[in-house]
């Protein structure tokens, strides 16, 4: 076979009164190859970037979900507190839990004008439920049994009329603000300085303002993660509520 009538160095492309046979080269082969693999590779590097971007997105979506939850019922409640009068059983803050996962307690007293959580048959989409506007006592605390239904940041409510007083069951009242805090923390302005507990029954009066320190817990890839959210809240009442008798 006369070489001149392939493209060396590939042997034998011209099959004797056949037609020309065509080929790759090794070093071809290798080449290709290679460009499919760094193709493949980039490709998966960027549908996994985008997985996990995805997914921390979703992740951040449900801590500002919770924390917003978390200190919207907060500065409702604050900022209703009253002094004084037959029901006013006092604004006590009490400093709980560790450094690193605080779970201080806060208990007041406030105007309830929250909607009621079922829906009367006789309201209608045109009519909205009607609100509640009566005196509550609250209570702010961290539950960590997870066993139990309500469980991270809880609140309970108890409406001071003679009628709600009677009742029994203690845990009526008490829901879910959100399962993802499982660190509270309290710190209170006097007018000078903060402080970390707060009592106005010995005390005699309500602080100016509130800060509050969430703890949000969310699970990324099997592993746990805490982030730290903070905010103020300034209380009204202590602008005109007068100091009164311990």
């Amino acid at each position: 076979m006369n070489r001149t009538d392939c493209r060396w160095p590939i042997a034998d492309c011209r099959s004797e009164g056949g037609p020309a046979l065509a080929g790759f080269t090794l070093i071809e082969l290798i080449a290709a190859l290679s460009i499919f693999l760094v193709v493949v590779t980039a490709s998966y590097a960027l549908f996994e970037g985008g997985r996990k971007l995805a997914a921390r997105g979703e992740l951040h979506a449900r801590r500002f979900q919770a924390v917003r939850a978390a200190f919207r019922a907060l500065e409702t409640d604050l900022r209703t507190v009253f002094a004084g009068g037959t029901y006013d059983t006092g604004f006590v803050g009490k400093s709980g839990g560790t450094t690193e996962l605080p779970t201080d307690t806060l208990d007041l007293v406030g105007f309830n004008n929250q909607p009621r959580l079922a829906t009367p048959v006789t309201a209608t989409t045109a009519e909205p439920p009607p609100k509640d506007f009566d005196i509550t006592r609250v209570a702010y605390s961290i539950d960590d049994d997870t066993s139990t239904v309500p469980t991270g940041l809880v609140r309970l409510r108890t409406r001071l009329v003679a009628e709600v007083v009677t009742v029994k069951d203690p845990t009526e009242g008490l829901e879910e603000v959100s399962a993802d805090v499982i660190g509270l923390k309290f710190h209170y302005y006097d007018g000078t300085s903060w402080v970390e507990t707060w009592d106005s029954v010995t005390g005699g009066t309500v602080p100016k303002a509130v800060e509050i320190t969430l703890q949000v817990k969310s699970t990324y890839r099997d592993q746990q993660e805490i982030e730290v959210f903070s905010t103020k809240i300034f209380l009204p009442i202590a602008a005109t509520a007068p100091a009164r008798a311990p």
